[in-house]
């Protein structure tokens, strides 16, 4: 692809101008005062540099190719999912063009699944989805690569727990009142049961080891009498 740069030069007499790159003059040429255009340039970022009797200056420049198609998603990446453990994918482009040798499309796992709209496509199961848009200009096309994650717990279902954060690998929880016979089990994005244990008689801050993965995660709590409470986040 190429860009151009439309500049205007003030004044009379001659202006040394010429086009840097990382140190490099890739273009000079002495001007006139007046309106100029340069084309046929390789995108990318510039010192625009002009020297005049009575002074010098230089302007940083970024240069895009005009023909690209320009993407930009907006996305959440961890969406609720529904009883059924159903999912739906969503995600838009706002920035992505419409129109003659322009347009964009989604894939999932190579598999396209929409198309110069938004994005809407409902899944079955639990887990994380790799997703990628392409968008298509007049001479070339670029794609961005994306996940979401399908959760069964997007929130804390309170019941007076506090959640205390993780800190050296422990999740802390204070337990107002004394829970009976509490177990915990640790959940990946997917529902799977990845680790659990025993806290016995829980009162007061308790610390939970956090299992050694990363990514989403939900820790359920629950008490021999059917209390039960849910943390629900992204462990790194």
């Amino acid at each position: 692809g190429s860009a151009s740069l439309a500049f205007e030069l003030y004044g009379s007499g001659d202006y040394a101008t010429a086009l840097m790159q990382g140190g490099i003059e890739v273009w000079s040429e002495t001007l006139p005062s007046g309106e100029h255009l340069l084309e046929d340039i390789v995108p990318g970022d510039y010192i625009l540099k002009v020297q005049h009797a009575c002074m010098e200056t230089f302007e940083f420049v970024s240069l895009m190719d005009e023909n690209d198609a320009d993407a930009n998603v907006e996305y959440n990446s961890f969406v609720q999912a529904e009883t059924n453990a159903s999912g739906w994918l969503q995600a838009a482009c706002p920035t992505c063009e419409l129109g003659e040798g322009y347009g964009y499309s989604w894939f999932l796992d190579g598999e396209e699944i929409g198309a110069d709209g938004p994005l809407n496509y409902q899944v079955s199961q639990l887990g994380t989805y790799a997703l990628e848009l392409v968008t298509y200009g007049l001479n070339c096309s670029s794609s961005t690569s994306f996940e979401i994650t399908v959760v069964k717990y997007l929130e804390d279902q309170a019941v007076g727990l506090e959640w205390l954060g993780i800190h050296a690998g422990h999740l802390g929880v204070r337990f107002p009142e004394l829970w009976t016979g509490a177990s915990f089990n640790w959940f990946d994005a997917a529902g799977r049961l990845i680790d659990a244990g025993q806290i016995s008689d829980a009162v007061g801050e308790v610390f939970i080891e956090v299992p050694n993965s990363s990514g989403w995660m939900v820790l359920e709590v629950r008490s021999s009498d059917g209390s039960i409470d849910r943390w629900a986040g992204v462990v790194e």
